[in-house]
């Protein structure tokens, strides 16, 4: 079980809230009108624009040689919110198998690790 945890709000030094602000700029994660259809999960062209936005994220900084990324490393100095909609991709990316999340103990970091279909096209 996946616990969030609180410890984006301070934020290291040396990042600016502003900076990292624009870096997350999500919006809201549930803007879909009652009348559209739910996206196919596999036709990620028809993913929301947040998740598409998370997953280039991590696919800029998941490499062969950073295989993991922290979840408190990418949300720190963000605003609760844009935390809580990366959060909440993050558990899309995860239901869809692009992305696996580990987390050691509640309240603890997560981990974010390719899926079996994170190197797979999602456009």
């Amino acid at each position: 079980t996946l616990v969030h945890s609180n410890s984006f709000l301070s934020g290291p030094a040396g990042h600016s809230r502003s900076s990292m602000e624009s870096i997350f700029s999500l919006g809201a994660t549930n803007a879909m009108d009652d009348n559209e259809e739910q996206p196919d999960a596999d036709q990620p062209s028809k993913w929301h624009k947040n998740t598409i936005k998370v997953f280039q994220v991590l696919k800029s900084n998941i490499t062969p040689t950073n295989e993991t990324v922290s979840y408190d490393a990418l949300s720190a100095g963000v605003s609760r919110r844009t935390a809580a909609g990366f959060f909440f991709e993050l558990l899309q990316l995860k239901t869809l198998g692009f992305i696996d999340l580990n987390q050691a103990e509640p309240q603890g970091d997560i981990v974010i690790s390719p899926g079996v279909k994170f190197f797979d096209d999602y456009e």
